[in-house]
């Protein structure tokens, strides 16, 4: 049986299972398990954090190029605003 992460299908991580007389699992053998899949968890956490923080980078680089075309807009209109008036002033 495995585990759905993503849109990929994950094997469980299977480690040295030697089992002991009663049938059981060796209790280092899932302690080494624990460990692969805890480091295992690290990385994809790690990953995560790399993705989300260049989202925010992206997100404030839109965000800056948006606020620099709306003051381009606004200054456009203050500006044809102003020479509306004037033109008026001389031609009206």
């Amino acid at each position: 049986m495995g585990w759905i992460v993503g849109n990929r299908k994950e094997e469980p991580i299977r480690g040295d299972r030697r089992e002991t007389a009663a049938g059981g699992l060796d209790a280092e053998a899932l302690e080494e398990e624990n460990d692969n899949r805890i480091d295992d968890l690290g990385a994809k956490a790690k990953f995560l954090k790399q993705m989300t923080d260049s989202i925010r980078v992206e997100v404030e680089s839109q965000h800056s190029l948006l606020d620099k075309v709306v003051r381009n807009v606004v200054n456009i209109t203050r500006q044809f605003v102003l020479d509306a008036k004037r033109s008026c002033m001389l031609y009206c």
